[in-house]
């Protein structure tokens, strides 16, 4: 089964693909550029590599882990209801830092450009200390659940 997995990792990682390039194309429209390159505004161009390189590419390598490994080894994957759970943790995680992040540079760009320099932190703030708390479960809960299972799994432990 654990194939099952891999390739729901696969699926999922094309989704973020495509999001990626579907966001980095309306990124190239003149007055969204424009609004990206004012202050804060830049905020959004860093959301777009989280859904490309933490979405699309780190979800696509997981899937083809879980998909080897157990081939490689001969052994059954340890747990494909931790690979499951790890995955929907994962993809919760980016979704919500992407909300905040694009929230954050939405609200902080729009001050900018009216000039309202002093309210940018105040406002920005509390969103990007949710990306940043929220960045660091997403990079530590499902990675060391990744890392665990597969361990589990090369070893049969």
């Amino acid at each position: 089964m654990s194939k099952s997995v891999g390739l729901l990792y696969i699926k999922i990682s094309i989704i973020f693909l495509l999001i990626g390039c579907i966001w980095g194309a309306i990124m190239t429209f003149p007055q969204v550029h424009e609004f990206l390159e004012a202050g804060p505004g830049g905020i959004i161009s860093g959301m777009h590599a989280h859904w490309n390189l933490l979405g699309w590419v780190t979800v696509a390598l997981m899937g083809g882990i879980y998909y080897l490994v157990p081939k490689m080894s001969g052994k059954k994957l340890y747990s494909e209801k931790l690979a499951r759970i790890q995955l929907y943790l994962f993809v919760l995680f980016l979704v919500i830092v992407n909300i905040f992040g694009v929230t954050a540079g939405y609200k902080g760009g729009i001050l900018f450009l009216a000039g309202k320099m002093a309210e940018i932190e105040s406002t920005i703030g509390p969103y990007m200390m949710a990306v940043t708390i929220v960045s660091v479960l997403e990079a530590i809960i499902p990675n060391f659940m990744f890392a665990y299972n597969i361990y589990r799994t090369i070893t049969g432990e």
